[in-house]
Order: structure tokens, then sequence, then C-alpha cells
């Protein structure tokens, strides 16, 4: 039996939201054999998780992509093949008058997520990392803070629990803005990934809210499969699992 398994995508695919592995390949099977296809369901823009047995996405906050869900093939009761999901994107918010944002990298599975970084007066440089990614051993740690935060908010990323991305974070800071600056959710997988920091830097009158995104999820096959192909899949509206017999 041949089969294509690519995990769901994360949330706010415009803002550097992650794309779900995609493995293809073969099995083999017998008659009488249960096959179950699961396909893990895409994070939202709205910051909704993508749902999935396998391990759901984290929950995105005030504007931020929740994490995507895993796919699964599962032959007599055995997963045989997970396919990571991706990070949920992140938005940040830069008012006029304060330095500009850098981004840096995307949530796709297996991958960290979006980085957010402004350089700043004093030549350092203040940051919230995007979220780490699911691996083969455990799950990914949440991104971290860093540099100047004057008006004192700032929180790490959460860390994905065991197939499960980690929920994103809130800032604080004085504009009440809820429809962006917090962090991605982290994407399901064999392993979930961890979501994106979050930083409130002041400078002067102006203001950023520095977001990260969710890292991705992992991905598994069984020693009983021939994978043919494995990689970060094209954006889909959702995961997917197909199988031919042959």
């Amino acid at each position: 039996m041949s089969f294509q398994v690519q995990g769901g995508p994360g949330g706010q695919l415009a803002n550097y939201g992650g794309i779900g592995e995609n493995i293809a390949g073969s099995v083999p099977v017998t008659p009488g054999q249960s096959i179950i296809l699961t396909a893990g369901g895409a994070g939202q823009d709205s910051g909704s998780f993508g749902q999935s047995p396998s391990g759901h996405g984290g929950l995105g906050i005030d504007g931020s992509g929740g994490g995507g869900g895993a796919s699964t093939l599962t032959i007599a009761g055995n997963k045989i093949v997970i396919a990571g999901a991706g990070g949920g994107g992140a938005i940040s918010i830069n008012q006029a008058g304060a330095p500009s944002i850098s981004y840096y990298g995307q949530g796709d599975a297996g991958a960290q997520g979006l980085s957010a970084y402004v350089g700043t007066n004093i030549s350092s440089t203040s940051g919230a990392q995007g979220g780490f990614p699911g691996t083969s051993t455990g799950p990914g740690n949440g991104g971290q803070p860093s540099g100047q935060v004057t008006f004192g908010s700032q929180h790490a990323g959460s860390n994905g629990f065991n197939g499960d991305g980690g929920s994103g974070q809130h800032v604080l800071g004085p504009v009440s803005d809820f429809s962006a600056g917090g962090s991605g959710g982290g994407g399901g997988g064999y392993y979930g990934g961890g979501s994106g920091a979050v930083l409130y830097y002041n400078y002067g009158s102006a203001s950023n809210y520095l977001a990260g995104g969710g890292g991705g999820g992992s991905s598994y096959t069984d020693s009983s499969v021939t994978v043919t192909s494995q990689g970060v899949g094209q954006p889909a509206s959702f995961g997917y699992v197909a199988v031919v017999f042959s």
C-alpha cells in the first residue's frame, strides 16, 4: 500500500505560520487489517488550534495563529506514520517612531517558529524568539524574550507537551490592542513544538510589541515503512492522508 501523509498548517500563514510535513512511501498490509487515516486540522488565524488525537496544536493569542494538528496513518492499532504540523504565525505591533522590526524563520514542521527582533538606541537588541520545534526525543521549548524591556512586560513561550503544541502568551503594555501582539501556538506532532515569546519594548513615546511564532511539530515513521520522499509540504488548507492499494 502506498500513502501520502501531510500535517496540518499553522494559522496566520501570511505572517510566517508554518506548513506541515509531507511524507510519502509504502508499507506492506494484509487482508483484514484495520487501517485508520487521521487528517490533522488547520490552525486558525483567529488563534484556534488544529485538532488531532495524535497531537493537537497550541492556542494562538491576540491575533496570532494557532498551531496545526498532526496527521497519522494507523495500521492494526499501531501509528506507523505521524506527520508533524506547522506552528502558528505571529503579528507584532510597530508604532510610528519606533525602530523597525526584523523577522526570521517560519514554524514549518520540525523548524523553529518566527522570531521578531528590533535594534535599540544603545546598539543592543530586544527580541522575541519563536518557539522551538519538537524533536525525535521530546517536545520543543517555548521561545525566550531578550534585551531591554522598559515597561517590564515579557513572557517566555510555553513548552510543548507530549504530542501537543504549547499555547501562546499575551503581553501587557500601555496600548490595549488584543488583535495583535500575542504569540503563536506550537504545532502538534510526534512531539509538539513550543509557542513563541512576547515582549513589550518602549522607545521614547513609541512602542514595539514583539511576538514570536510557534515551533513546528516533529514527525515519525515506523521501521516497516519505505519512505520515498519526506519534507515540508506545499501550502494546504488542512492536513490530509491518502492511500492507494495495489
